[in-house]
């Protein structure tokens, strides 16, 4: 029975989700790429892209 705390355990689907998350954020810096946003903007592209990519792919993952 999982833990029902706040936080993350480190297995497999968390691990490959993070992964995700992070080949998300770098196609979202390859498509945007063509536009003229300044640092900041680039950041925060690739920054929540990851995020949403992780938590979609995570709720995948442990889907019952």
């Amino acid at each position: 029975m999982k833990s029902k705390r706040a936080f993350l355990e480190f297995d497999t689907e968390t691990v490959v989700a993070g992964a995700f998350g992070i080949v998300a954020g770098f196609i979202s810096l390859i498509v945007m790429k063509s536009q003229a946003l300044g640092f900041f903007w680039k950041i925060m592209t690739f920054g929540l892209t990851a995020v949403v990519a992780f938590f979609i792919s995570y709720a995948i993952f442990t889907k019952d």
